[in-house]
């Protein structure tokens, strides 16, 4: 049987090792950059334990009771109140000489968000708080179960019941999680073609890497 329950400190180290070793191993920007689990591990728990502390508790862990409450499926959430400092970005933690390809990832996915107005895309006020999903993982063996549709709908019901979110969205960078949140009813307001993407140094850093389908906000 599978339940679920909201993230807490005390499972925090194992659910970062969970993503860790599930999300990144299978995420498409890793695996067309060559990304390697030693430039995520020395800073993904801090990362996640400083989501945690910042924002409302929205963030929840699929566990399997039939196998000593293995970890199975994790999402991570935040609720972004314009009228409170938010928390401190990805890039913050990374160490550009030991990390150089995540600086890359964070670089691109805070350009995808450069220009864009999400309150007018939503028709929804400024003062609006924004439920953003930073992360959403299955484990191997466990989809088709609706894992997946699980872990986001009890993300937005923790958000429903915060005064002033009106805003639900997210960046997704596969067709497996592009296909949940559209069944889901997210609708896209931006896609962004990774071969086009350009880094700061006039670089395309995704040129021909086949593996990659666009990158959308939803």
């Amino acid at each position: 049987m599978i339940r679920y329950e909201l993230i807490t400190r005390e499972r925090y180290i194992a659910v970062a090792d969970f993503l860790v070793n599930d999300f990144f191993v299978n995420e498409p920007f890793g695996l067309a950059l060559g990304l390697t689990l030693d430039q995520v591990r020395r800073w993904f728990a801090d990362f996640l334990s400083h989501i945690l502390d910042t924002s409302d508790p929205v963030s929840y862990v699929a566990l399997d009771s039939n196998k000593d409450d293995k970890i199975v499926g994790a999402i991570i959430n935040l609720i972004a109140d314009p009228e409170k400092e938010g928390p401190r970005s990805m890039k913050t933690f990374l160490d550009p000489d030991k990390e150089p390809i995540k600086i890359q990832i964070a670089t691109f996915l805070e350009d995808l968000e450069d220009g864009l107005d999400i309150y007018a895309a939503m028709g929804q006020p400024s003062s609006s708080k924004i439920h953003a999903c930073l992360f959403l993982s299955v484990a191997d063996g466990y989809g088709g179960q609706g894992i997946a549709k699980e872990l986001v709908a009890n993300g937005e019901r923790a958000a429903k019941a915060i005064t002033g979110v009106t805003i639900a969205m997210t960046d997704v960078t596969s067709a497996y999680s592009y296909k949940v949140y559209l069944k889901l009813g997210y609708k896209m307001i931006k896609e962004v073609e990774y071969m086009s993407y350009q880094g700061h140094d006039g670089v395309y850093i995704f040129k021909g890497e086949s593996i990659l389908e666009n990158q959308h906000i939803l």
